[in-house]
Parts: structure tokens; sequence; C-alpha cells
């Protein structure tokens, strides 16, 4: 049974796991400091924002490409879409504050992944509306 679910939940959402590993990498590697390259304030809450926007956005696609939604389907989708985000966003921040010396967990970090999350259903939910 659950090597059926897994095989399953991989084949519909192949593309959102990628997208997790990604951001998992991404949030756990050293990245050395650039002497040359000009610093903008809070860059790093737009890549936060970046990131979650592609996750829920690969999530919803992924999840909708399946079947036809209604109202209340689409919604639960958007709430899957933020809560999975969530949860990730958490466990990359303990992640990196707990497992790594040369990163910091950050509440604002969180927060700016969970805008991107919103802001993807915010996205898909003007796109269905133009379209109907």
């Amino acid at each position: 049974m659950f090597k059926n679910f897994a095989s399953k939940f991989i084949q519909y959402h192949g593309f959102s796991i990628l997208c997790g590993i990604g951001i998992l990498i991404l949030c756990t590697i050293r990245i050395p400091k650039q002497d040359e390259v000009p610093e903008f304030p809070n860059f790093d809450k737009f890549v936060h924002c970046t990131m979650y926007f592609m996750l829920s956005m690969a999530v919803i696609l992924e999840t909708t490409k399946t079947k036809k939604q209604s109202g209340k389907s689409i919604f639960l989708t958007f709430m899957i879409a933020i809560i999975t985000s969530a949860i990730f966003g958490a466990l990359i921040e303990v992640i990196q504050s707990k497992l790594t010396t040369y990163r910091s967990g950050d509440i604002m970090d969180w927060l700016f992944d969970m805008g991107g999350a919103v802001l993807a259903c915010l996205v898909i939910g003007l796109i269905r509306l133009a379209f109907r």
C-alpha cells in the first residue's frame, strides 16, 4: 500500500520534490563571501520568497493537472501548498540553526517563505478568474 502511494506521489509530484531538494541544498550550502559583488539589502528575503513561490506553484499545478478542480477543491489545493511550504520552510530554518555552523535560522526568512506561497496562490487564483 505504501509503495503504491509513494510511486503515485512521485509520479504526480516529481517536480515539486525536485524543487524541495533544490531549496534544501541552496539553504544549507556554505556560500563564500563575495567582496566584489555589490550587496542588495535583504536580497535573501527576495530569494526566499521566490523559492517558495516556485515550490508552491509546482505543488498547485501538479495537483490540479490530474483532475478538474471545483471551487472547494482548489481552495484545498491552495491550503495544501501553503501548509507544505510552512512546514518545509520551518524545517529548513531549524536545520540551518541547529545543524550548520555557517547559517542561522531566521523567522523573517520563514515569513517570506510564506509570502511566496501565498503569492503563488494569488497568482493562480487570478489566472483562474481571468480564464473563466
